[in-house]
C-alpha cells in the first residue's frame, strides 16, 4: 500500500454511503408523514382532493382510462380512523368506500375495510393495502398505496386548486424522481389528468 491509499478507499467508502442516502432521501421528496405528527396535519389532509397525476408499477387497475378521480378524506370521531371515499371514472363510475386505520408508531396506515361500487353494484374490494401520506406543498396530496393489486405514486390537489395547471406542469419532475425513488423496478407512468384538458 502507499500512503494515501487507504485514506482514497475511505473517501470512497463516505461518498458511496453517502450517494445511496441521497437516493433513499431522494432529493428531501421521500419524507413520510410519521404517525406522530399525523394529528398535526389530519385537518390538512382532511377534505377533498383530485387526482392530478399517478403513476403504477401494475396493469391490474389501468389508471391511463382514468377521466376523473375524486378522494374525500373524513376524520372519524374516535380519532383513530379515516373515512377514505374514492371515486373513478373509467368507462363506467367506480367508487371504493375505505376506512384505514391511524397507525400509533409508524407512517405507514393499513386500510381495514373496503367496499367497491360499480354502477351501484356493491361487492367487498378483498386488498390487503397499506397507505403512505408524504409530506407535500399545501394545497397537494401524495399518497402511496400498496396492495395485491399493485403499487401506485398518486398526486392529488385539493378541490378548486386542482385546475391550476402550470402548477402541476411544474412539478412534474419532482414526481417523476419520487416514483423513481418509490419504485425500484420501473413503474407505467400514466398521463397526468391535468393534461387531458
Amino acid at each position: 500500500w502507499r500512503l494515501g491509499q487507504p485514506k482514497t478507499m475511505l473517501l470512497l467508502l463516505v461518498a458511496a454511503v453517502g450517494t445511496y442516502a441521497a437516493l433513499e432521501d431522494c432529493d428531501g421528496l421521500n419524507k413520510t408523514v410519521p404517525a406522530k405528527d399525523l394529528h398535526k396535519v389530519s385537518l390538512f389532509i382532511m377534505g377533498d382532493w383530485i387526482l392530478v397525476w399517478s403513476v403504477s408499477d401494475s396493469k391490474t387497475i389501468n389508471m391511463e382510462n382514468i377521466s376523473s378521480s375524486h378522494v374525500e378524506l373524513r376524520l372519524h370521531p374516535d380519532n383513530t380512523t379515516i373515512s377514505y371515499i374514492e371515486r373513478n371514472m373509467f368507462l363506467s363510475c367506480t367508487t371504493y368506500n375505505s376506512t384505514v386505520l391511524i397507525p400509533s408508531e409508524q407512517s405507514v396506515m393499513d386500510i381495514v375495510a373496503a367496499t367497491m361500487d360499480i354502477n351501484g353494484v356493491v361487492s367487498l374490494f378483498n386488498d390487503s393495502a397499506k397507505v403512505e401520506f408524504f409530506e407535500s406543498c399545501p394545497e397537494c396530496l401524495v399518497m402511496v398505496y400498496r396492495g395485491n393489486v399493485g403499487q401506485y405514486l398518486l398526486i392529488y390537489r385539493k378541490e378548486g386548486h386542482h385546475q391550476d395547471i402550470e402548477k402541476t406542469k411544474e412539478a412534474h419532475s419532482d414526481f417523476k424522481k419520487l416514483a423513481s425513488c418509490q419504485f425500484e423496478h420501473g413503474f407505467f407512468l400514466c398521463v397526468s389528468l391535468s393534461e387531458k384538458y
